[in-house]
Formats: C-alpha cells, sequence, structure tokens
C-alpha cells in the first residue's frame, strides 16, 4: 500500500464520516436531550450508537437473597422482587 493511496483513502472516508456524524447528532437529539435533562448519562460509543444509564444504577448491589439471579428454589426472590439488585 503506497502513501498516495492511504490519502485518497481518507479523503473518500472523511465526507462519509462527517455525513454519518450529523445523522447522529439529528437523529438523537431528541433523545438525548431528555436523558440528560433528568439526570442520565449519554455515552456514545459508535456512531448511531447511545447508551443511556442513570447514576443510581451505579449504587446497586447483588442481592444476597438470591446470588443476583433473581430467582431462588422457591420461585421469584422475595428480597430483591425478582430483580437481582438491591442497595446497599
Amino acid at each position: 500500500m503506497r502513501l498516495s493511496d492511504l490519502n485518497v483513502r481518507a479523503a473518500l472516508t472523511l465526507p462519509f464520516r462527517n455525513l454519518l456524524e450529523l445523522l447522529d447528532i439529528w437523529t438523537f437529539a431528541r433523545w438525548d436531550g431528555r436523558a440528560e435533562a433528568q439526570g442520565w448519562a449519554v455515552v456514545k460509543s459508535q456512531p448511531l450508537v447511545h447508551v443511556y444509564r442513570h447514576a443510581a444504577f451505579g449504587s446497586l448491589v447483588a442481592c444476597g437473597g438470591c446470588a443476583g439471579e433473581g430467582v431462588t428454589r422457591r420461585g421469584a426472590c422475595h428480597t430483591c422482587l425478582g430483580s437481582g439488585r438491591q442497595r446497599p
């Protein structure tokens, strides 16, 4: 691969990346704004992939009654109500 090939490839992919970024911003603007207004963190891992997370989820730990499974031999865990998580 020659240096001139790299320059051509970069010149061709740059407009596509810019268009993809604009599409990403336009598509998720409403959802990102709403999530941030409600205190959620927005992580953009890839183009057109947004992950929304509330800080309260970081404070949950695995339930001791069901070891984070949400179920016991008797059915749904009564300690965590079947979620597998509880507050410390």
